[in-house]
């Protein structure tokens, strides 16, 4: 789809490329198991679907190596903003993290 708006359209806007990438976030998410994310008191909230593309022990262990966050029962996960001007930026870089978690829990133990 982006070379055929590219060859279409000629080089695209800022508008289009952020489009583009949130949708890109959206795929990922969407792998992930992720139903919706919220952006709320200096932090991103992430909630699992019923079948989330993270084991229990992967979030869990996210929750513990990363400071001020949390996981509740309803499955959301919050994690404190990186130090980061654009919040799609912070979560390009949480996604990036929570899909090395769930290829870390998908490879067997050596």
């Amino acid at each position: 789809l982006w070379e055929e708006v590219r060859d279409r359209y000629g080089a695209p806007s800022g508008e289009v490329l952020r489009l583009f990438a949130f949708a890109s976030l959206r795929l990922r998410a969407e792998a992930l198991g992720l139903t919706q994310i919220d952006l709320a008191g200096g932090a991103l909230h992430l909630r699992f679907g019923e079948a989330g593309g993270l084991a229990p022990a992967a979030l869990v262990a996210r929750v513990q190596s990363s400071p001020g966050a949390s996981l509740s029962p309803q499955g959301v996960l919050r994690l404190p903003l990186p130090a980061v001007d654009d919040p799609i930026e912070a979560l390009e870089e949480l996604l990036a993290l929570l899909e090395d978690d769930a290829r870390g829990a998908a490879s067997p133990a050596l």
